[in-house]
């Protein structure tokens, strides 16, 4: 597309500065020659503002990318300039994910302005010289590996097929189940203003089908210039019967706060924000519990927590078949009875022997050693 007006960050950034410029690379391959020129003008300055990202190779449509890495002649121009001045600021340009463990440490500080369209150069100016206060939040997760990534054993698959094995853990999600350090969280984002989070209070301790949550907060602004915080709400399963990510995002909200001001942020939970998928009632359907609800500045950032109890009028229990375990009937009190009194009129309980043996076993294997139960298992089988 054709822009009306493009800001180039050169032209910005000089409102405020005066500047010199170095191309530092051309491409992908390092040039020892700009590497050079750029050293020279980076010596003595008061600071560095490095310029790098994946270009048109390494990241379009139409075509994936191989890597989280950035461009060989990048990273070298970082460790240049950083080898010759204190003061580094990286400005990073990308559609997704990098890794920066390769010049995180060589940095004061690292924007990631991702691809930001033909107003960018101003407002990375804006940004870097303090006439903003940056508010954004990372809306995926920096992994600390590409071999973290939760699709990295099935994509990109074949011509044929291929395999979502992920499931509903993607991103966060994910990273929480497996307990792995990330480089940066989902949600995290840093500001010239630092915010405190205080009285958490719930609407409700206990919750039924149709009702509302409401939770406040609030958030104080302890820095010494007004900026914004994105304040997040997620909500944990306490006890589920299903496979669920140990936290999901469910609400947010961003507070504009004065230096040393405080508001009260309110955001409403529904049922939908305690409900999973029920393939078997084809709806989504809340299971009966404890819910913690989770305050924080990132996923990796809680600031407060508390608890509600949801008395849910749903059954989100599954049928069970004869391919069920007899542990999974034992433990569901719509059958247990039922099959304790054919265990007993076979004197087999929980302290035989063979007991412990046959927990895992189908019921409609079962129905083999134990008479008693074809009958129950035809029974299921008409079904």
């Amino acid at each position: 597309m054709n822009p009306a007006k493009l800001d180039i960050p050169l032209d910005a950034l000089s409102a405020f500065a005066n500047t010199v410029y170095g191309a530092g690379y051309r491409d992908e391959s390092i040039d020892e020659e700009l590497i050079e020129e750029a050293k020279e003008l980076a010596k003595g300055k008061d600071a560095v503002i490095v310029f790098v990202g994946t270009t048109e190779k390494i990241e379009s449509e139409g075509y994936d990318r191989a890597d989280l890495n950035l461009p060989a002649s990048h990273l070298r121009l970082i460790e240049a300039a950083a080898g010759v001045n204190p003061n580094v600021v990286v400005v990073n340009h990308s559609g997704s994910a990098i890794d920066v463990g390769p010049f995180e440490s060589l940095a004061r500080a690292i924007v990631h302005a991702w691809l930001p369209g033909q107003a960018g150069g101003s407002a990375i100016a804006n940004v870097l010289f303090g006439e903003t206060n940056p508010s954004g939040k990372l809306t995926e997760t920096f992994p600390l590996a590409l071999e973290h990534n939760p699709s990295y054993l099935s994509f990109p698959g074949n011509i044929r097929k291929v395999h979502y094995n992920e499931g509903i853990f993607v991103g966060y999600r994910y990273y929480d189940a497996k307990k792995l350090d990330v480089r940066y969280p989902f949600g995290y984002g840093l500001s010239y203003s630092r915010f405190d989070y205080s009285r958490l209070e719930l609407s409700a301790a206990d919750l039924r089908n149709g009702e509302l949550l409401r939770v406040k907060f609030d958030v104080t602004n302890r820095g010494d210039r007004a900026g914004k915080e994105i304040a997040q709400v997620y909500v944990r399963d306490v006890l589920s019967s299903v496979a669920k990510p140990e936290k999901e995002l469910k609400g947010f909200a961003k507070v504009e706060l004065a230096p040393g001001e405080t508001k009260t942020v309110e955001i409403e939970l529904d049922e939908r924000a305690f409900a999973h998928y029920c393939e078997h009632l084809g709806r989504f359907a809340v299971e009966s519990g404890d819910f913690a609800i989770l305050v924080g500045a990132s996923s990796r950032d809680i600031r407060l927590s508390a608890q509600v109890a949801f008395r849910s009028e749903d059954d989100i229990r599954e049928p069970l078949t004869a391919d069920h375990s007899l542990k999974e009937w034992l433990e569901d009190e719509r059958y247990s009875a039922r099959i304790k009194q054919a265990f007993a009129g076979m004197n087999l309980n929980d302290d035989s022997p063979i007991f412990p043996i046959l927990l895992g076993m189908p019921l409609q294997k079962l129905e083999i050693m134990m008479p008693n139960l074809k009958a129950f298992v035809s029974e299921l089988s008409e079904r």
